[in-house]
């Protein structure tokens, strides 16, 4: 078998193999969306699932590298996993601020008192922060108010350029007990620092049309009869995989219950790998533990049913997403002196390929400096995975069981990991578990049946779409032009600040 070796920054959604910031495979929008951020605007970007954003904002970063340096552009996210997935940290860390809970005056002083925080704000030209969906407003316009005192400027975010990613119809923030959710867009500081509301259109990971229909539908909370029907006709299902599928369910205790009872019924021993972590960076190295893709330790089989975290050979189809079966284990490949571990997993992968699976290098960075790095296999147990760590995943085979879904756009992020409606199958379902904010429809574009924003129709589709297929896949079709759709004014500042563009 051939082996898979090497090191990354992160997990990779598209960030390694772009070091010279080719633009070459873009799309004409999301080309649109480099230029304005490199004419120094402070934008927001979404699009529905599977339109690209992480891998344009790899793109960005790098672009962002070359124009400004490293120690001038802040990579964060505002989780721990997407945080991982861009080689970034959490926005919280990187601000220096903890939890952030404390008043104004108490944030800035924690900056002030830190040397390495004080640092960071005063050097950063440019803010990048991705799952934007997932901060508070709240805790932006604390932001807004640090960075002001700090680089003692009114300008909003103290003149730094903000790059904000992500989907509001995907996971929301955390809500405070008794309290109503609070979108970043909720944030007073939102319509003045956002110069430019950025929509991606071209889908590229399903091609069926009836398929992508229905995932428009739910993003914006409508379940139509038809749409019904089509999830009705998944129920129990036998998906079209050599693999069994992977079971995307709502609470993680359930995802680690389903995995170790199937790795139990498997004949033979138990190989366990367990990282090595290292890091001068305490928030890092907290941040890796919990956020990292690559577990701390995994316990292997033969049979086991395993998943890439990251992407290890796009041309070759061996993505992030991409499943395997474990069929074997081998010692360590000839001429790695150091090998961390003294036999290696052997994954025949759904694409035919039998590769061994050897450690990769998993870091987060701060300031342009590489704070922790974990040493794993980039690999998961795939019978289960939780619907939160499905986020960015394309999943060639996929059950779920959709009436458990308890958050807004829970149900839309499981459905939309699917490539085709073939590929899917449903344990339950109920219209009740189609969630959508009103609010972010509002934000969006109105309400009623016409509410959000545009849908997205399929073009020639992709084999896997962590393989970055050529542009100009799906064409969206709007309801209305976003620019002619107001952002809601008592929540965004001054509303004539931001327009919707596509």
């Amino acid at each position: 078998a051939k082996h898979l070796y090497g090191h990354v920054e992160g997990t990779g959604k598209g960030i390694e193999g772009c070091a010279a910031a080719d633009l070459d495979e873009l799309t004409d929008e999301q080309l649109r969306v480099v230029a304005r951020v490199e004419e120094g605007a402070s934008i927001f970007y979404t699009g529905c699932a599977g339109t690209g954003k992480s891998f344009l904002l790899s793109k960005i970063v790098q672009r962002l590298y070359k124009l400004h340096g490293k120690k001038h552009v802040a990579v964060t996210a505002s989780t721990g996993m997407a945080a991982c997935n861009i080689a970034g940290c959490t926005l919280h860390s990187w601000a220096g601020v903890g939890l952030g809970s404390e008043a104004v005056e108490i944030l800035v002083k924690k900056v002030q008192q830190s040397k390495q925080s004080r640092t960071r704000w005063l050097l950063t030209k440019v803010l990048v922060v991705d799952e934007i969906s997932m901060v508070e407003g709240a805790f932006l316009d604390k932001l807004d108010a640090v960075a002001q005192r700090i680089l003692q400027t009114p300008a909003p975010f103290g003149g730094i350029q903000l790059v904000l990613c992500g989907d509001f119809l995907q996971l929301p923030p955390v809500a405070r007990r008794g309290q109503d959710l609070n979108f970043a867009f909720d944030a007073r500081c939102w319509g003045k620092a956002i110069q430019e509301n950025l929509q991606l259109t071209q889908v590229f990971r399903q091609a069926d049309g009836p398929f992508v229909k229905l995932l428009n539908e739910i993003r914006v909370g409508q379940v139509t009869p038809e749409g019904a029907k089509a999830l009705q006709s998944r129920m129990h299902a036998a998906p079209q995989s050599p693999l069994p599928p992977t079971r995307l369910l709502p609470h993680c205790r359930d995802v680690a219950a389903e995995n170790d009872r199937r790795l139990a019924q498997l004949p033979g021993r138990r190989v366990l790998y367990e990282a090595s972590d290292r890091g001068n960076s305490p928030a890092l190295l907290k941040t890796l533990q919990t956020g990292c893709p690559a577990e701390a330790s995994i316990r292997l089989a033969v049979g086991a049913q395993v998943i890439l975290v990251r992407n290890v050979d796009a041309k070759r189809g061996l993505v992030n997403g991409r499943r395997g079966e474990v069929v074997g284990f081998v010692p360590p490949p000839v001429g790695v002196t150091q090998p961390l571990f003294s036999e290696y997993p052997v994954v025949r992968f759904s694409n035919g390929l039998e590769e061994m699976v050897v450690e990769f290098a998993f870091t987060l960075e701060s300031g342009g400096q590489i704070g922790a790095t974990r040493q794993q296999l980039p690999l998961r147990l795939a019978w289960a995975i939780s619907i939160h760590k499905s986020q960015g995943l394309t999943l060639e085979c996929v059950s779920m069981c959709l009436a458990k879904c308890f958050e807004y756009g829970h149900a839309y992020v499981a459905l939309s990991r699917a490539v085709s409606l073939e590929c899917l199958a449903l344990t339950s379902f109920t219209p009740q578990c189609v969630k959508v904010h009103r609010r972010v429809l509002r934000f969006y574009g109105g309400a009623g049946p016409q509410a959000g924003p545009p849908s997205c129709s399929p073009g020639q589709g992709v084999s896997h779409a962590a393989s970055r297929p050529a542009p100009s896949r799906a064409v969206c079709k709007p309801h209305t032009p976003f620019h002619q759709q107001p952002l809601p004014p008592h929540r965004s500042g001054n509303p004539n600040s931001s327009a919707w563009r596509q």
